[in-house]
């Protein structure tokens, strides 16, 4: 049986992920609430959600919690009224800056966070998941989901998170972007895809290094992200996922086919 998937506070991230599932033909029904009611507007296809009145209600219809909601206060108080309520172990998975450390431990709940940048409310995302006590079952399915709005990371580390915003929203996401489509199309047209893998790790597993080796995020994001990271992240937001990924593919057969020849 599928995992079932709650969703706590709707706003420009929370809102963007369901509508970007949704909009994925996700064959299951989501459950949502947010203490605004006025959010659910934004929702056109109402048939594929159950919209809760309570965050009890939400947790008998969840195993996996995405938590949308600001603050670590406002995070730990729902933590403990998902924990008081459930008498079974359920996820709630974290979408704001702090460190997991920052919430207070509860029996019956496992933790995990993610990281998407902006573009995942328009489904050109790059999204990074740090699993944390996760069992393997809702970390697969987690990933899963989260396959249907963008590039997905595993994160093996938590700190590799911040390496990630910084990066993701900046030139070298542009390269991150890319890359999956690259080893798709390495695959398609016979070339050796498992390099490519090894080399998107290594890309990923050196800026990271970089970050958590205390190098200034802020002063090597301006250096990159020229002529600026606000252009960056409007190149980025208009991105279509499949067209980026069609002329992508397309340019690498091209120039296969070109250098064969």
């Amino acid at each position: 049986m599928a995992c079932r998937f709650g969703f706590i506070g709707l706003g420009k991230y929370g809102g963007g992920l369901v509508q970007g599932i949704v909009n994925s033909n996700y064959p299951n029904k989501l459950a949502i609430y947010d203490i605004n009611p006025r959010v659910y507007k934004q929702f056109t296809d109402k048939n594929k959600l159950y919209i809760c009145q309570s965050i009890a209600e939400l947790a008998g219809r969840s195993d996996i919690i995405i938590l949308g909601v600001p603050g670590v206060d406002n995070c730990n108080a729902i933590v403990q009224e998902v924990n008081q309520i459930t008498k079974s172990k359920i996820a709630v998975v974290f979408m704001d800056n702090f460190g997991l450390s920052a919430i207070k431990k509860a029996s019956n709940v496992k933790k995990a966070r993610i990281m998407f940048n902006f573009p995942v409310c328009v489904n050109s995302g790059i999204i990074g998941i740090y699993r944390n006590d996760l069992n393997r079952r809702y970390y697969s399915e987690l990933y899963e989901l989260l396959l249907k709005v963008g590039i997905v990371y595993r994160l093996e580390k938590e700190d590799q998170i911040v390496a990630m915003r910084v990066t993701a929203g900046a030139s070298i996401g542009l390269m991150l972007y890319f890359m999956d489509s690259i080893v798709e199309e390495a695959r398609a047209i016979g070339l050796p895809s498992a390099a490519l893998e090894k080399l998107q790790g290594n890309i990923f597993k050196g800026l990271s290094s970089l970050f958590m080796a205390g190098w200034d995020s802020g002063g090597i994001k301006n250096k990159i992200a020229s002529p600026g990271i606000s252009v960056t992240n409007n190149i980025l937001k208009q991105l279509n996922r499949k067209h980026t990924d069609r002329n992508v593919r397309k340019a690498i057969k091209d120039e296969y086919e070109k250098r064969r020849g």
